[in-house]
């Protein structure tokens, strides 16, 4: 990536241009196209109502994954998009029964605050 293309990156995120913005892990930079995009979520809402669900976004999380997927080399329909990492982690470890052979959860200090809580909760389920 040249300069110039790091740049015109830069301009898509309107914050940039006057201020440092360091935080991502939460609320990060809005991208410029977003307010469109938000308008555009809440006009289908207005309009379509629940049936917005059924005519296109339960759809889109599967779209994203694929997206997502061709970037690191996943194939599709194997990445799986969710709104934040711990409900991520709540739907891979769903997947998985404690054994006795096989009851730990191995995790960071370092890893996010709600991912140790939710894997201290898990200690009841048996890992």
């Amino acid at each position: 990536m040249t300069t110039d293309d790091f740049e015109r990156w830069r301009t898509e995120f309107p914050i940039l241009a006057s201020t440092v913005y360091m935080i991502s892990n939460s609320l990060g930079a809005m991208p410029r196209r977003t307010a469109e995009s938000l308008a555009e979520y809440a006009h289908t809402w207005a309009t379509r109502g629940v049936r917005a669900w059924e005519e296109r976004w339960w759809e889109m999380a599967r779209e994203v994954g694929d997206k997502v997927g061709r970037v690191i080399g996943a194939p599709a329909g194997s990445v799986s998009m969710h709104e934040n990492v711990t409900t991520a982690a709540m739907v891979a470890l769903a997947c998985v029964q404690s054994r006795p052979e096989r009851n730990r959860i191995v995790c960071l200090a370092a890893d996010f605050p709600s991912l140790i809580y939710f894997y201290r909760a898990q200690q009841a389920l048996g890992f």
